[in-house]
């Protein structure tokens, strides 16, 4: 019973999260602190998780809402290894990516990918297919990252494209209304 009972909150999670769509955020640029104007693209899922991407750079974050990362020590770094499918307009897997994410360890709730860094064998390359895929292909992209005595972190978002598809078609169905014949009372 309890593991029917995980099970339908974890496919809950599942459906919700995978309805969730991508927002453009724009910070201007500050002179005095030297930082650059900066675009971004963020989900955010209540009571689950966000997920940043930043437009210029090759740099993926994720954090958790409720529980941490089940991460370990690698090298001088605190990582998870995680599961990356990127799927076609179809629904079909396309491609599989297995990516190493770094964590904080004051905060593990929190990880980072990025493309510069010295993970070793598919980390780098990895993500910024991963990506690559979000900002440039019609599709969806599925998250699994372990998590720390729990269920997986498992979440599947659509690409940019498929999301700015998705939006022209429902602007242009709205445009086809009629209006309606009131007429305005003028009050004397």
């Amino acid at each position: 019973m309890k593991r029917f009972i995980l099970l339908l909150s974890l496919i809950c999670v599942i459906l919700s999260s995978s309805a969730q769509c991508w927002v453009k955020h724009h910070e201007d640029a500050d002179e005095l602190k030297g930082l650059p104007a900066t675009n971004l693209h963020y989900v955010d899922i209540p009571n689950i998780c966000s997920v940043i991407i930043i437009d210029d750079k090759d740099l993926l974050t994720i954090t958790l809402r409720k529980g941490i990362f089940d991460y370990k020590r690698y090298k001088e770094y605190y990582v998870v290894d995680g599961i990356v499918g990127m799927y076609g307009e179809n629904g079909d897997l396309v491609e599989k990516e297995n990516v190493k994410i770094n964590v904080s360890e004051d905060s593990p709730n929190f990880a980072q990918a990025y493309f510069n860094t010295d993970f070793g064998y598919q980390g780098s390359g990895a993500i910024k297919k991963v990506l690559n895929w979000i900002r440039n292909n019609k599709g969806n992209v599925r998250f699994i990252i372990p998590k720390y005595g729990g269920t997986d972190f498992d979440i599947k978002l659509p690409t940019l494209l498929s999301q700015k598809l998705a939006e022209s078609r429902a602007k242009s169905k709205g445009t086809t209304q009629k209006r309606g014949t009131k007429i305005p009372v003028r009050k004397k």
